[in-house]
This record gives C-alpha cells, sequence and structure tokens, in this order.
C-alpha cells in the first residue's frame, strides 16, 4: 500500500502545516483513496480519542473529506487519557500551573515517562556498582514495569517497548475519530477491534503485487 507519512505536527493538535498539506493534496486529487496518509508525531503520544471531538474539523468539509484518507497511529492509553491524567495531576498539585488539559501537547505525557525511565535506568546502573555511560544506561532499561503519566510503560528482557499501539479513523464526515485496531507489541500482532476503515471512495489503496505479508503479523523486514 502507498503510504505517505507526515513528518509535522499533527492537525489534530494544532497543527497548521498538517492542514494546509492535506487540504492541497484534497484539491490535487491524491487524496482519493490512493495513498493512505499516516501522521508521524502521534506515534510518540497518546492522543486523547474516547469520548473526544476534534474542533478543528468543524464547518471544514474539504479538512473532514482529506482526513479520510489518513489512519492515525497512536499510543494506546486505556481508559484513562492524558486529559484525564493531566487534570488528576492538576487536582493533586502535582501541576500547578493555570493551563488546561486541552492546552497541552499530549507528548507532555512522552516526556514525562522518558524522564522517569532514564532515572529508573540511572538508578538500576548505580545500584549495580556500574560506571554510568549511554551502553550501560541501555543494558539498564530490561523487563520494567511502571505506571507513566496517562498509561503504562513495560519492557522486555532486551528493553524492547511493549506499549500498545491503536489505529484511529475517521468516517470522513464527522469530529470524532474511531479505533479499528489494536497494535499489540508483546505478539507482534494486529487486532481488529470491530470497526472497519473507511476509505475515500469506499475501497482501500490498490496493493503492491510484488509485496506479500500477512495482514496480522507485524512486518519486522527482510
Amino acid at each position: 500500500v502507498s503510504v505517505i507519512l507526515l513528518c509535522m505536527h499533527s492537525v489534530l493538535i494544532g497543527g497548521e502545516e498538517q492542514a494546509t498539506l492535506l487540504t492541497k493534496a484534497l484539491e490535487m486529487g491524491l487524496a482519493d483513496g490512493r495513498y493512505v496518509f499516516v501522521p508521524y508525531d502521534t506515534l510518540l503520544y497518546s492522543l486523547p480519542y474516547q469520548n473526544n471531538s476534534f474542533n478543528v474539523f468543524d464547518n471544514n468539509s474539504k479538512l473532514q473529506e482529506a482526513y479520510d484518507a489518513v489512519l492515525t497511529i497512536t499510543l494506546e492509553s486505556g481508559e484513562r487519557t492524558f486529559y484525564d491524567a493531566f487534570r488528576e495531576a492538576k487536582e493533586s498539585g502535582e501541576i500547578t500551573g493555570d493551563l488546561e488539559a486541552t492546552q497541552v501537547s499530549p507528548l507532555f505525557g512522552t516526556i514525562y515517562d522518558a524522564i522517569y525511565f532514564m532515572a529508573m535506568a540511572i538508578d538500576s546502573a548505580r545500584r549495580k556498582g556500574v560506571r554510568i555511560s549511554g551502553a550501560n544506561i541501555a543494558e539498564h532499561t530490561k523487563n520494567f514495569s511502571f505506571p507513566g503519566f496517562s498509561y503504562w510503560v513495560e519492557t522486555d528482557n532486551c528493553g524492547k517497548g511493549l506499549s500498545n499501539y491503536v489505529i484511529l479513523d475517521t468516517d470522513g464526515c464527522g469530529n470524532q475519530l474511531f479505533p479499528t485496531h489494536l497494535v499489540d507489541m508483546s505478539s507482534s500482532s494486529v487486532k481488529s477491534l470491530g470497526q472497519a476503515f473507511h476509505f475515500p471512495g469506499g475501497a482501500p489503496p490498490k496493493p503492491d503485487s510484488s509485496c506479500w505479508f500477512d495482514p496480522d503479523v507485524l512486518c519486522t523486514g527482510g
């Protein structure tokens, strides 16, 4: 499948450049279903989508139509979203700023988790009495399991992250995203959540006949 990776801020959290690009792609006929557009930055954080409307689509039928060609992949947080976690942190006094949760990028949660993760790895290395270096810290990131800012953070015995991802889609005319598939990192599999993809024109892009793979197993190269 032909994929266009969008390396810019997601329109869902204020990325004006992406809104411009997608609208232009629609005008050029590139969002008619021949390509799948995938935002890169949403892979780096947990985008709150449950019971959440994205106002950027309101009164903008062109952007709604263009985003129908987009599949959004983001970290799955479960029932507790980034917005829920931010509000709880404010109520407990852990966060003292005046910003509302919806005014803060979900990337904040990833940065929080990254600092916590690094601190745990350094502490583990020090307790083992090894010199603190990049290689030694990396060696002490295995078999971690701790509550992150808004979702559980885990690594396996090689230090590989086990956090799951969810694939989100729109219906091409509304302002909400719906989960269609879960990317299970612990089993390297893709699981359907019972909601079919909604593609422009009603059909997915034509596959490359020279590329054969199992759609339920993550591709690892080779």
